[in-house]
């Protein structure tokens, strides 16, 4: 072997033991970078918010906390405004279910009740709905005009009259003020005997006169009622002949009989969040909350 043959091959060893160190070294680094990772628990690369690491975050869909309040600000669905922390809440309308009571209904059943059910508020703030009072059902149509309606049990009785009737929905009429939260709304009372006097004769009492029984006395017995009319005597329940002869709920004309418009009570009531409170003309003050 040549000197310079054996100065070459202790260049080359020298180089190699040059290059083991290295790569000895960039592996112990190595491996105590991801030691340390796994010891403080950070991620090794870029971070997250800052710099070009928040922009490749943003693309792969990582979302901070501005990122997060805009999301929650957006996320409000039609009719709800964003609260704090990203909270949303729902704004209250007029329409919909609001039950409660009226302190001062009386009624046979004992309950207080009242629930409005507003269907619907036309642009010009009419209301479209019904209101019922006492006990929950539904009132089954007449179909019996010889017999007294609806049965006594629903009627208030305690010398109360006749309204209002249990387990019937009365049509509200009158407007909502969104911009002074006020239902101002009447029911007709006599509303109830509308398939009642629909099934009643119509008897002249005069010149454009009418009513569902005939003008000639009566007499009765407690239970039923005699009437010795010329054309022959007529006995219905007194019940019936009441309603029409001293209650008057029907109107008539020469044909047919429907029930009499007039007599009505009022509803003024506010609505503040989801409370609606307020004066039933002869009930009381109620108090109603959303269903």
């Amino acid at each position: 072997m040549r000197a310079d043959d054996t100065v070459g091959s202790i260049d080359v060893l020298r180089d190699i033991r040059w290059c083991a160190s290295w790569i000895s070294i960039a592996h112990v680094r190595g491996l105590w970078c991801v030691f340390a990772c796994l010891v403080s628990g950070l991620a090794c690369g870029p971070k997250a918010g800052g710099g070009d690491g928040a922009a490749e975050g943003g693309e792969t869909g990582t979302v901070g906390s501005t990122g997060a309040v805009a999301a929650a600000e957006t996320d409000a669905g039609p009719g709800e405004t964003t609260g704090g922390e990203g909270e949303t809440t729902a704004e209250v309308g007029i329409e919909g279910q609001w039950l409660g009571y009226a302190n001062g209904l009386q009624l046979q059943s004992g309950s207080d009740r009242v629930l409005l059910d507003i269907a619907a508020v036309g642009p010009d703030g009419q209301v479209i709905g019904t209101a019922s009072f006492g006990t929950e059902g539904t009132l089954a149509p007449a179909v019996d005009g010889g017999m007294g309606y609806p049965p006594q049990a629903l009627l208030p009785g305690n010398g109360f009259g006749l309204f209002p009737v249990e387990t019937f929905a009365y049509p509200m009429t009158g407007t909502y003020d969104a911009s002074s939260e006020r239902l101002l709304v009447t029911v007709q009372v006599n509303e109830v005997w509308t398939t009642w006097c629909a099934l009643q004769p119509s008897y002249a009492w005069g010149t454009d006169s009418y009513n569902c029984v005939p003008n000639c006395g009566f007499g009765s017995d407690g239970t039923s009622c005699t009437l010795p009319c010329e054309d022959g005597e007529i006995v219905m329940a007194c019940d019936a002949f009441r309603l029409c002869d001293s209650d008057r709920v029907c109107e008539c004309d020469e044909a047919s009989c429907t029930f009499a418009t007039g007599p009505e009570l009022e509803l003024d009531l506010h609505l503040d969040e989801l409370e609606l409170t307020g004066p039933i003309e002869g009930l009381g003050t109620a108090y109603l909350t959303k269903q």
